[in-house]
Parts: C-alpha cells; sequence; structure tokens
C-alpha cells in the first residue's frame, strides 16, 4: 500500500484504459481476419468494455456526449450481432448434440443443428463487409479521439462515488427483479449490468489488485453463467420460432435447453445475495475508504 502522498490519477487511468480498448478493436478490424469468430468475439468485448467507461464518467458528461457515444458503440454491436447469434446457436446445439442423454434427444438434436447449419449457411447471420468495416473503423477511432479531448476535471471521486455506485445499484436491483420474475428479459439486463460493473472495476483493478480479487472473481462467475443463460435463450427462439423443423424435433430440443438453463439460472440466484448483499452506499465505502481511493489518494 501506498501512502498519503500517493495520487491515483483516476480519470487518467479510466481514459487510458478506454484508449487502449479501442486500439484493440481497431486492430481486429484492421487485421487480415477480422471478423473471424475469435475477432467478432473479442470486438463484442471491447464494444461492451468502453460502454462500461463511459457509464463510469457519465457524471462528468453532459447529455449530448453521452448520448454520441452510445451510438457509436451501437453501431459496432449491431454490425457484429448476427455472426455472434449465428456461433452461440450453432456451438450450443452442438454441446447439446455431444451430451445427449438419450437416443432420441441425440438424433434430435442433430436434425437440428443440421437445419441451423443450413440456415446460416443461407446467409441468415447478418453479412459483413467492407462497407461495414469501414462503418466501425470510423465509429471506434471517434470513440478513441472523445477520449483523448475528454475534460473530467476534478472527478476522482465522482468516477467513484457515483459512476460505479449508479452501475453496482442497477446491477443489483436487475438481479432482484430477475431473481423475482424469472424472465429471459430480466436476467439479460442484470448480465449486462453486471458485466459492466465487472469491466469498470478491471479498469481499476491495478490500483489494489488484492481487494478487488474477490469482487472480480464472483462478477465474472455471474457473468459466466448469465451468458450461458442468454446463449439457451438465443437457440431457443431460433429453434421455436425461425427454423423449420419437425414437431418432435423442436419439442425435444427446447425442453432439453429449459432444463439446462434452470440449472444454470439456479446457480446464479444461489451466487446473486453474496455478490450483491452490500447497499449501494455501503459498496461505494468499501471502494473509497477500504481501498483507500477517496479523492484519489492512498491512504
Amino acid at each position: 500500500m501506498g501512502t498519503k502522498s500517493d495520487h491515483v490519477d483516476i480519470p487518467g487511468t479510466v481514459r487510458e484504459s478506454a484508449r487502449s480498448i479501442d486500439r484493440l478493436a481497431l486492430d481486429l478490424l484492421n487485421s487480415d481476419e477480422p471478423f473471424s469468430a475469435e475477432s467478432v468475439h473479442q470486438i463484442r468485448v471491447a464494444t461492451k468494455r468502453l460502454r462500461a467507461h463511459w457509464n463510469l464518467v457519465r457524471p462528468d458528461l453532459d447529455k449530448k456526449a453521452y448520448r454520441r457515444a452510445k451510438e457509436r458503440l451501437r453501431i459496432s454491436a449491431r454490425c457484429l450481432a448476427g455472426q455472434r447469434d449465428a456461433r452461440v446457436i450453432l456451438s450450443t446445439l452442438e454441446t447439446l448434440f455431444e451430451k445427449a442423454r438419450s437416443a432420441k434427444l441425440r438424433r434430435s438434436a442433430k436434425a437440428v443443428r443440421e437445419t441451423a447449419n443450413a440456415y446460416f449457411r443461407a446467409g441468415a447471420a447478418e453479412p459483413t463487409g467492407s462497407g461495414k468495416q469501414r462503418e466501425m473503423v470510423d465509429a471506434l477511432q471517434s470513440d478513441r479521439e472523445e477520449w483523448s479531448e475528454l475534460d473530467l476535471g476534478g472527478a476522482d471521486a465522482r468516477l467513484l462515488e457515483h459512476g460505479l455506485r449508479t452501475t453496482y445499484a442497477k446491477a443489483r436491483r436487475h438481479g432482484r427483479r430477475a431473481a423475482r420474475s424469472r424472465q429471459p428479459e430480466a436476467f439479460h439486463r442484470w448480465r449486462r449490468w453486471s458485466k459492466y460493473l465487472l469491466y469498470q472495476l478491471e479498469a481499476l483493478e491495478h490500483l489494489d489488485p488484492e481487494r478487488l480479487r474477490p469482487w472480480l472473481r464472483d462478477l465474472k462467475r455471474i457473468g459466466k453463467l448469465l451468458g450461458k443463460s442468454q446463449d439457451y435463450t438465443i437457440a431457443m427462439r431460433l429453434v421455436r420460432d425461425t427454423l423449420d423443423l419437425q414437431e418432435q424435433d423442436r419439442r425435444r430440443v427446447i425442453d432439453a435447453l429449459e432444463e439446462k438453463q434452470r440449472a444454470v439460472l439456479r446457480k446464479v440466484c444461489a451466487s446473486r445475495n453474496r455478490v450483491f448483499e452490500l447497499r449501494p452506499d455501503q459498496f461505494v465505502r468499501a471502494l473509497t475508504e477500504d481501498m483507500g481511493l477517496k479523492r484519489g489518494v492512498r491512504l
């Protein structure tokens, strides 16, 4: 731990973190394979991390600046959504086929997987090309420039006391609503804000990694479980509403996916109280006082 004279430039830390994320995404987009499965995954994660950074500094932004940031990142997410969904659905159906516990389910999972493969090969996944690549590059370059020019003033304390508090409060509230309603949309919103909180804490991790480690570990676990639930939701939606299937194959696969989703959600709901047991003001106090980051000074 440092002394009271050790200054922590939180605005600078967040700015440089965001700029490095933009740079990573731009490097991927300008690579030889900008739309490979791994590149698509990394660019989508980068977009989410950037959203988390903008939410962290939102108390210091005017509404127009925040809306511009949201729109830039929406462009990137929209361009890659179709490819991401196709990859997730095919992977989910492949795993269901490989781990089927009955011959009937195995046959049905194989039939659904083959139909989904044909559906995506026919161009159902949102196509990508030079036009969309240029659109995304322009958006992320603008985002990086905006971070470079952003004047956060004396935002050290507010970044913690408002940005993090707001994100934590929303994640906590959506978790409570999801546990109560058990609706896919509610779990998706919980996942989104839990991920934002994780990415915000990761941006500050090097300031006190030992104290942040338990938070990061638990949020990663929640994010992984909620991500798996979302994968099941996306796959079920395609199987139920879009693919041309034998009804018995459709029903068997949906039943199997629903069973897997229920098991995942039981686990994530059991973790909720431990991760989000603090009130938002208590959570912020744990960071500003226990970590010694209040007013940008290590205590």
